[in-house]
């Protein structure tokens, strides 16, 4: 364990020792997106079109019921649509919200290193997170977004689907997606990277983290879902416990690229 600008880091010296005898090889970055790279949860933000019809209220009622999130999400919008709500007012709302600064800094950094892939695996939207990348001029940082579609229909009202369906008791709280089964299909590809960094804040975020090897690295954001798991685990497995918010947050998850 070691502390860095007030960050606590817990690292397995193996991981770093493989990753200098094995040269430059590439890795892959996989973030999730919601309060990772952006300080903020995109779908309740987007409440914020038609802030005086009091959504987050409904929405709070609805998860009393057990109703799943898209359709929660897609009752918003409907909603905020019906209220006279456009197109032009979700991409205005979705610009707002910014990247957390170190988070900003690494995808500043992988856009221009050629040994480093990124992609995004994310329980938000594909129209929210476009919009807020493209706002920062990143959206072509990202080699994939594995993402819930949601586009725009005739009408003018988003709509949201799921991912895809799994059977997956680890996330049974998110029946549109599992991180895990994203990250087994990414395995496939596993021979092209040196290592994997998986960066997550949540508890679904856990599933995509036990599939990955021992040479990769999960680096969770300490006080959060993922980090509350992982401490849990006995005997504890050695990933990186990093605060994005600090601003030594960017050098350490720098100092994993090649």
């Amino acid at each position: 364990m070691a502390t860095i600008g007030g960050v606590c880091f817990i690292f397995n010296r193996n991981l770093f020792k493989m990753a200098d005898s094995e040269g430059a090889e590439k890795v892959l970055f996989v973030f999730d997106f919601d309060h990772t790279l952006i300080d903020d949860n995109c779908d309740t933000y987007a409440m914020n079109v038609a802030p005086q019809l009091n959504l987050i209220e409904k929405v709070h009622e609805m998860r009393k019921e057990f109703t799943l999130w898209i359709t929660m999400m897609n009752y918003v919008m409907k909603a905020q649509y019906e209220h006279g709500s456009k197109p032009e007012d979700v991409l205005r709302v979705m610009k707002e919200i910014d990247l957390i600064g170190p988070m900003k800094r690494t995808l500043e950094k992988i856009k221009e290193h050629p040994l480093v892939d990124a992609i995004i695996v994310s329980d938000a939207n594909s129209f929210f997170i476009r919009a807020i990348l493209e706002n920062h001029n990143l959206a072509d940082v990202f080699k994939t977004i594995h993402t819930n579609p949601a586009c725009f229909n005739e009408s003018g009202c988003l709509e949201i689907s799921h991912y895809h369906a799994h059977c997956c008791t680890r996330c049974r709280k998110t029946p549109n997606m599992c991180k895990g089964l994203i990250m087994h299909s990414i395995a496939e590809e596993r021979s092209t990277y040196s290592r994997i960094v998986y960066v997550g804040d949540g508890s679904n975020d856990y599933c995509a983290a036990m599939h990955l090897s021992p040479r990769d690295h999960v680096v969770a954001r300490t006080g959060y879902g993922l980090a509350k798991r992982i401490a849990a685990e006995k005997p504890p497995p050695s990933f990186n416990v990093i605060d994005f918010t600090d601003p030594q947050a960017a050098v350490l998850l720098q100092s994993l690229m090649p």
